[in-house]
């Protein structure tokens, strides 16, 4: 069970699974698809820029600010997803040793105390994302808040992920416990 992918193959067996699949689904594709986007726009201004500095004699003064922030919205849209495929930073030292009942149950309730944490935190991100309503950015004069909102969703995204991530863990250990 060291690739969450294999949790998959204990999905559609009941209606709350088959729900929880297509919302899963669902907003994978939608995560992946402003991730590519948001990335393609971070890439195209980034190439501006190289231009610019190369070619021109004066370069546009909001590349760098655009990029920045471009860059914070690429990764507040993958994260979940990179949570999802397991490729997040993590010392799975301890889980690889482990029988498979055993790492479900502790992948369990790693996902609690990281949900628990994020929960915590949400509340927080949402107070910075708040302070950045009187403020713009410099060059661009973007409203702070929707830049700051990127926290909020970094952390919505992750928890909605660690979710499905805890439903589906539950679910194969209550399989097991019948079985």
């Amino acid at each position: 069970m060291s690739d969450k992918s294999d949790l998959t193959s204990y999905s559609c067996q009941s209606g709350l699974l088959k729900l929880i699949d297509l919302l899963d689904d669902v907003m994978t594709k939608i995560f992946s698809l402003l991730t590519v986007l948001s990335l393609a726009v971070l890439c195209g201004v980034v190439l501006l820029q190289v231009f610019a500095r190369t070619f021109l004699e004066n370069t546009p003064p909001w590349t760098e600010e655009l990029s920045r922030y471009f860059f914070i919205y690429t990764v507040a849209f993958g994260i979940g997803i990179a949570f999802k495929k397991g490729e997040l930073v993590s010392v799975d030292i301890i889980l690889s040793k482990l029988k498979e009942k055993h790492r479900v149950f502790f992948m369990l309730i790693i996902n609690i105390v990281q949900s628990l944490f994020v929960i915590t935190i949400i509340p927080y991100a949402i107070q910075y994302m708040e302070i950045g309503a009187w403020q713009t950015s410099p060059v661009l004069a973007i409203p702070m808040n929707t830049i700051f909102f990127a926290s909020v969703l970094i952390l919505s995204n992750l928890l909605f992920f660690i979710t499905i991530d805890i439903i589906r863990h539950a679910y194969v250990l209550y399989k097991w416990k019948d079985s």
